[in-house]
């Protein structure tokens, strides 16, 4: 099951990559280095606090599941960015926002290996349950 569901978020994030293009390519300001890198850090910082307010309360399913979803999450805006930056290369037409999907994935997926290694117990105490 859970392969299936990694199949299908990197199949629908190669497939929505030209979209993601198109909607960084409409962002007002446009974005540059900085929005990116400011996308990154918002999504590195974002995952573990969120699942760090669930390991607060004790509570280790939010912090399991919640982790699984930005998992998928992070997977399918991974497959968007290398979409989009194909396209963007294939198009000549390089510009910063191409890599929008990256960010958000990169970012994601650096905030989850974070929020596994500091509420790695809930895991342990999930799987036992």
């Amino acid at each position: 099951m859970r392969t299936a569901i990694v199949l299908v978020a990197i199949l629908a994030g190669l497939a929505s990559g030209p979209s993601a293009l198109e909607a960084g390519a409409a962002s007002v300001p446009p974005l540059d280095r900085l929005g990116i890198s400011m996308i990154v850090l918002f999504c590195l910082v974002a995952v573990p606090a969120l699942l760090g307010f669930q390991a607060a309360f004790r509570r280790s399913k939010p912090v399991v599941d919640g982790w699984s979803f930005f998992a998928v999450a992070a997977i399918f805006f991974l497959a968007a960015g290398v979409s989009a930056m194909v396209f963007a290369v294939q198009k000549s037409n390089f510009q910063w926002y191409a890599a929008l999907g990256l960010a958000v994935g990169l970012g994601l997926g650096a905030g989850l290996v974070i929020a596994r290694r500091a509420f790695a117990r809930h895991f342990m105490r999930s799987a036992g349950s």
